[in-house]
């Protein structure tokens, strides 16, 4: 037998796998640094929400999107430990080496993960010019939007009160902006489809085809979907396997029911009977629960609560957390809205919506940054 037959491709082997972790534990010594983007780059995002330290909560699942950055774009890469690894989980994946990085070996050397700083509404193309008054719809969802008298008040609409009295025209007039609360949300929404109002919140991301008729802000509000039963109901969530024989109810056209119709079809796909009912508002769900003719009412936690505590008393009581989710605002794509979002970035950098906000004492902010890998080659350091 020849020996340097059997060693050679052995040693090569091995070799080549120590060089490649070698690359892989010192991608860049330049971490923490800032970058422009200078070319079109194919990202794979990974939206991260961040508490209130600005730390990364890794304990929550992040939703993949694919998206594009655009020339300027300015990102940071992530930090590294000691070993020359990313801290972040979403920087990286086991390998036979360990934790490393997400793509082949042989581009190990060329690609590094960032974190986009202050991301921004992507723009896009309109046909109409920024208007001088927008329409905007809510509903009556306390503690986040509710009527005083004839005034609809709440941090939403105290939030678009301000944007709109800074988003001055070329003539230096401040953005009009009608603040109307709905208690027909379809109605609501159909409106900002046809064009006969302009706006939406707060509103999230889970109402199925919503992102094809409206551009959202960035996220703004951190907020929870759950569930309530009578008080002297022993039911709790644990396992879809709770809603044997159960009747629910949610509000009808919302992001809120399409996150239980999410729930609901994967109970239904294991075989477990049960119902959903739809009703117009929140305070009609929970009246139904009173009444017993639902067994369960799915809701936002603080709506739900808040209802409960004017009017139920102590006959009813949350039961269980089932999502966390963020809450936006929403101008409908048959106008172009630059000029609100512009606005809205500008106070959110000097930090005038989240002081805005903070007012709210039951309100939780919502910050994100979106994390994935790209090309080090269509960077350029930001000497700035």
């Amino acid at each position: 037998m020849n020996i340097k037959k059997v060693f050679a491709p052995l040693m090569i082997l091995i070799l080549t796998l120590f060089g490649l972790n070698v690359i892989a534990n010192s991608v860049t010594e330049e971490s923490q640094q800032e970058y422009v983007v200078n070319v079109l780059a194919a990202l794979l995002y990974k939206t991260i929400p961040i508490d209130e330290n600005r730390e990364y909560q890794h304990e929550v699942k992040a939703d993949t999107v694919v998206t594009k950055l655009v020339k300027d774009d300015i990102v940071v890469e992530m930090e590294k430990d000691k070993f020359g690894h990313y801290k972040s989980k979403y920087c990286k994946k086991l390998s036979q080496f360990g934790y490393q990085v997400n793509y082949d070996w042989t581009l190990v050397k060329e690609w590094m993960c960032v974190s986009v700083k202050n991301p921004k509404p992507r723009k896009e193309q309109f046909s109409n010019l920024s208007p001088d008054s927008l329409i905007f719809y809510t509903q009556d969802f306390p503690p986040y939007s509710y009527k005083n008298g004839n005034i609809v008040e709440g941090p939403g609409a105290g939030l678009i009160r301000e944007v709109c009295s800074q988003a001055l025209s070329p003539s230096s007039s401040p953005l009009k902006c009608d603040i109307r609360l709905n208690t027909d949300w379809e109605n609501s929404q159909n409106e900002v489809k046809a064009g006969k109002a302009h706006g939406l919140f707060f509103i999230g991301k889970y109402k199925k085809d919503r992102e094809k008729w409206i551009t959202l802000s960035r996220p703004l509000i951190k907020t929870e979907y759950g569930f309530f039963v009578r008080q002297n109901d022993n039911w709790q969530f644990n396992t879809i396997n709770d809603f044997h024989d159960k009747i629910i109810g949610a509000i009808a056209s919302s992001s809120t029911y399409s996150s239980l119709e999410a729930l609901v079809n994967e109970i239904k796909r294991n075989g477990i009977n049960m119902k959903i009912v739809q009703f117009s508002t929140t305070e009609s769900v929970l009246y139904n629960l009173v009444q017993g003719k639902i067994n369960i009412a799915y809701s936002n936690r603080k709506v739900g609560e808040r209802f409960i505590n004017k009017k139920y008393g102590s006959g009813l009581k949350y039961a269980g957390k089932h999502k966390s989710l963020d809450y936006y605002i929403g101008i409908g794509k048959s106008i172009n809205p630059t000029r609100f979002y512009d606005t809205l970035e500008k106070l959110i950098d000097n930090d005038t919506i989240r002081q805005k906000l903070t007012d709210y004492e039951e309100i939780e902010l919502s910050e994100q940054r979106q994390v994935g890998w790209v090309y080090r080659l269509l960077l350029k350091r930001n000497n700035q």
